[in-house]
């Protein structure tokens, strides 16, 4: 809950005076003192401050809205509420109580009670449905099915770094996603990708704040036959959020020789993201996400397979840092992979044809 502060020409005289005859600049310099107070952790002193401020300014939202904060940190939300409704009663448009009040509701479970007062501080410009979303004692409102639209999570946001626009067959082309999303399971759905096969999915996770969390994503192929391509279009869903799309983009492919060898996955639909498969394979073992089959590696180390051509490595990064990695193969591939191992040597695991 951020400060509230009332623009007052008092506040250049708040401390002077006689309390008996400047009760509002008094109020104010109690303020600040319950103010100090709060930060540096005394509740119980602030509480009694503000109540002292409150007496000689009690039509003042600000400070019942304070002094609220503060009783419900020593005697909880509900002796909070007490607090506040007379004063709300007294002020039915303030947005900055309904907005105490809002929060105090969603944490005791009132979500309906709670909805009506943030329709108010929405009318009045206080909050958007999103801003709302990042504060802390509104988290049980957010994308609420009872409060349509009114506590919004913030919608994802992607961009793409283009590739180079032409690349020559058998050489590696990449994508790179730069974007912004909940800090929940990442989907990602590719489009059109003909004479294109997908070697590397790169996942880099930044440092959570407020439920949100930066990615970065890179898309790492072999060209595999000439003629003008579009890579994407892009599909990506953080959850069962709001997805982005991405794209297309074009990409020339030019044949020199000979085309190479089939390397790599075929350009297929959804793609397993290595934050979903680091969780499913430590390294070493072998796990079946939706349609593939995953082996884990050590971090940095991805595992190497013989006998399929048909996989891809997947790494997980945080903050550029490896975090985990593993191998991808369709269901089904039969293949022997190596683990690369700090401690004991390299593992063989076998993935079988079935």
């Amino acid at each position: 809950m951020g400060p509230l502060h009332r623009v007052s020409a008092l506040l250049l005289i708040s401390g002077c005076g006689d309390p008996a005859l400047d009760p509002l600049g008094e109020a104010l310099r109690r303020w600040d003192e319950g103010v100090r107070q709060w930060q540096a952790g005394d509740a119980a002193g602030a509480r009694a401050t503000f109540a002292a401020a409150r007496a000689l300014d009690p039509a003042s939202p600000a400070l019942c809205a304070w002094e609220a904060r503060a009783v419900a940190q020593v005697d909880g939300p509900d002796a909070a509420l007490q607090l506040l409704d007379p004063c709300i009663r007294g002020a039915p448009a303030e947005p900055s109580l309904r907005l105490e009040r809002a929060q105090l509701l969603s944490r005791t479970g009132q979500i309906e009670r709670a909805g009506a007062d943030l329709v108010v501080v929405l009318e009045a410009g206080l909050h958007t449905p999103e801003s709302l979303a990042v504060l802390p004692d509104l988290a049980a409102l957010v994308d609420h099915p009872a409060l349509p639209g009114l506590v919004r999570s913030p919608a994802p946001r992607w961009a793409a770094r283009p590739p180079t626009p032409s690349a020559l067959v058998g050489d590696r082309w990449e994508l790179q996603l730069d974007g912004e999303g909940p800090a929940g399971p990442l989907r990602v759905d590719l489009g059109v990708g003909d004479g294109l096969a997908l070697i590397a999915i790169i996942e880099d996770l930044g440092p959570e704040a407020q439920g949100r969390r930066p990615h970065g994503l890179i898309l790492r192929g072999r060209v595999t036959a000439e003629g003008s391509a579009l890579v994407g279009p892009v599909r990506l869903q953080h959850g069962e959020g709001q997805a982005v799309t991405v794209g297309p983009l074009r990409l020339e492919r030019v044949a020199l020789g000979a085309p190479p060898p089939p390397e790599g996955l075929p350009w297929m639909g959804e793609l397993p993201t290595p934050s979903v498969l680091a969780d499913s394979a430590p390294p070493g073992a072998v796990a079946r996400v939706g349609g593939w089959t995953v082996v884990g590696g050590a971090p940095g180390e991805p595992p190497l397979v013989r006998g399929a051509t048909l996989h891809a490595t997947v790494e997980l990064r945080t903050a550029g840092q490896p975090v985990w990695t593993g191998v991808v193969l369709p269901a089904g591939a039969a293949a022997e992979v190596t683990v690369p191992r700090r401690e004991g040597g390299p593992q063989t695991v076998e993935v079988g044809g079935g």
